[in-house]
Formats: structure tokens, C-alpha cells, sequence
């Protein structure tokens, strides 16, 4: 079974992964937080905002699409398993208010790109515009007086908690990116980039190693990739290897040069079976039974030479073999 690297997809699909397990945690810290400085210590929930502080940083760390999740979501289960909010009117007007500050906090972090102090300001006007439209609607609805506060009323209860808001938010995020989330924000973010070089045709070869890219060639077949081997082999030792074709030959190599991770656009059969057998992670965007040769007529004559070829060192003596071979024919 092919032990996968990654792909651009995967990419993907473990960042929503990530978003999705972090989008949790902030859902039960934005429940947990209130009940414990509601019960505890008494400290009224319209002044300290408890709850706004989990769905700020949902949206700023996991994006819009899960910071307005985390905006619905935590004050209708807080509402469900606490009874704070009550269900009307404050768990619409909540949830109103709530989804705005994830979906713009998330919005202008992640896509707009702004510093977290002015999305965070933006975010509040927004959220604290959302509470008034919602408890407008609602007032409207009932023709009577809502057992609510009004926007304004809201915004200057809430003062200390807004104050408290834009200095520890700020701290958290710094701390959360320079430490759990430095790892796995930095390396799909490279991983990404060298995918992106590949496929543009920016790149035939590029290596990542330390986080970074380090090493990018624009020539063709197997050449960039020997050479790099040839010149400095300790260059490839645990790097992750993105490559437009991958035959057997190439796997090889990457072995040889105890290479941590592949990922190729079109990999053949016998360098995924040999790749696996020496347990380097691997992903391939498109599989083949084998590489064809530039006149589209045949087997790669580097693929052919060592198809059933298993010894590195072997291997390696008939990739050099072959190439002086096509060298010297002129091919």
C-alpha cells in the first residue's frame, strides 16, 4: 500500500482536517469559558464577552468558512447544554453577531491579509452592526420590547471585555503561531509552493528541506536529479522531493540519496512498488504501468534499464551505463 506524502490535494484535505479539530476546540473553550467566569466568578457575560474570544480566534487561525461555523455553533450548543444564552432572544441575536465576527475576522486575516488589531476592529463594527440588524428584525417581529440589550446598550456594557478582546486575542495568536501551529502552517504552506512550481512548469525538481526550499532545476528527465546526487549526496538526505516524472530510475536515486518523501505529477508502477518496499512516503498524481520514451513509441530507455533491477548500487551503475549509452548515440 503506497504510505502517502502528500498532494496538493491532500494538502487540502488535511488542512480542513486541522480547521475542522480546531474549530471543535474553540466551540467547547467557547462554552467552557463563559460557564466557568459566569458560575465561578461571577463575572456578568455582557461585560467580559467570554464567548467572543474562542470565535475570534477560530476565524483569525481556521478562516471564515469555520469561524463563521464556531460563530453558529457555539452559543446554540452553550444555549442547549448550559442555558446561557437563553433561546430567545439572545441565542439568535448570538449566533447573529457571533457568525459575523468568525466569517469577517476570518475573512480579513486569511484573505484580505490584514494585522489582527484592525481585522479585529472591523470584525466588532461588523458583529456589533449584525446584533443591531438581527435585534431590529426580532423587534419588528414581535412588536414588543425585547428582554434584550440594544446594539448601543451591548456595545458600552461591553467595553471592558472589547478592551480585554484586543490585547489577549492578539497574544494568543502570536503564541499559537510561534508554537503548536508553526509546524503544520509553515510546512503545508512549502509544500504547496513546490507543488505549485511543478505544476506551472516553473520547476522540473524542487527540494524541501528544513522547512524550506532549498533547491529548484528546470531540466529535464532524470539529469537534474543525478546530478544534484552526484555533486553533494548529502544534499537530498531527508528532504522531500517534488518531481514532474518519477520512473524507476529516479526512484532510485532518491533512495540512494535517503530522500524523506517524494511527490511526482506521473509516477510508474515499478517506482511506487520500489519506493514503498524501501518505505519512502510517496504521492503521485497520476499512476503508469511505465514511462514512455519522448518519441511517445516506447518504454523509457532509464525506466527499461533497471525495471527489475532491486540493488541501489546496480541500479545506479546502469542508469550511468544507459545515459553514457544515449550520450553517445546521440539521443
Amino acid at each position: 500500500m503506497n504510505r502517502l506524502l502528500i498532494n496538493k490535494d491532500s494538502i487540502l484535505k488535511i488542512t480542513e482536517l486541522t480547521k475542522l479539530t480546531l474549530t471543535a476546540i474553540f466551540i467547547i473553550l467557547g462554552i467552557l469559558i463563559p460557564y466557568i467566569t459566569g458560575h465561578l466568578f461571577m463575572i456578568p457575560g455582557t461585560i467580559f464577552l467570554p464567548m467572543h474570544i474562542p470565535v475570534f480566534l477560530c476565524g483569525i487561525i481556521t478562516g471564515p468558512k469555520y469561524g463563521f461555523l464556531c460563530g453558529i455553533l457555539t452559543p446554540a450548543l452553550s444555549s442547549l447544554m448550559t442555558g446561557m444564552p437563553v433561546s430567545f432572544p439572545m441565542l439568535p441575536i448570538m449566533a447573529v453577531e457571533l457568525s459575523v465576527y468568525g466569517l469577517a475576522s476570518g475573512f480579513l486575516t486569511n484573505k484580505i491579509r490584514l494585522n489582527i488589531f484592525l481585522t479585529l476592529v472591523i470584525s466588532m463594527v461588523l458583529g456589533r452592526l449584525g446584533y443591531a440588524l438581527i435585534f431590529t428584525v426580532l423587534t419588528n417581529l414581535m412588536e414588543t420590547e425585547l428582554a434584550a440589550l440594544s446594539a448601543f446598550s451591548a456595545f458600552l456594557t461591553g467595553l471592558p471585555g472589547i478592551a480585554i478582546q484586543l490585547v489577549i486575542i492578539p497574544s494568543i495568536y502570536l503564541i499559537l503561531k510561534k508554537g503548536v501551529l508553526s509546524k503544520y502552517m509553515h510546512i503545508n504552506k512549502t509544500f504547496k509552493e513546490a507543488i505549485d512550481l511543478i505544476e506551472s512548469n516553473q520547476a522540473s525538481l524542487v527540494l524541501v528541506k528544513n522547512k524550506k526550499i532549498v533547491f529548484l532545476d528546470k531540466g529535464k528527465g532524470i539529469s537534474p536529479l543525478l546530478k544534484l546526487y552526484e555533486n553533494n549526496k548529502e544534499f537530498l538526505r531527508g528532504s522531500y522531493v517534488f518531481d514532474k516524472v518519477i520512473g524507476k530510475g529516479a526512484a532510485i536515486i532518491i533512495v540512494l540519496g535517503k530522500a524523506k518523501g517524494i511527490y511526482g505529477l506521473l509516477g510508474s508502477q515499478k517506482a511506487i512498488d520500489f519506493l514503498n518496499d524501501k518505505n519512502i512516503k510517496s504521492t503521485f498524481r497520476e499512476r503508469t504501468d511505465y514511462i514512455i520514451n519522448n518519441n511517445k513509441n516506447g518504454m523509457c530507455p532509464i525506466e527499461e534499464a533497471v525495471l527489475d533491477e532491486n540493488d541501489l548500487e546496480i541500479g545506479y551503475n546502469k542508469i550511468k551505463k544507459r545515459l553514457k549509452e544515449l550520450s553517445e548515440n546521440n539521443v
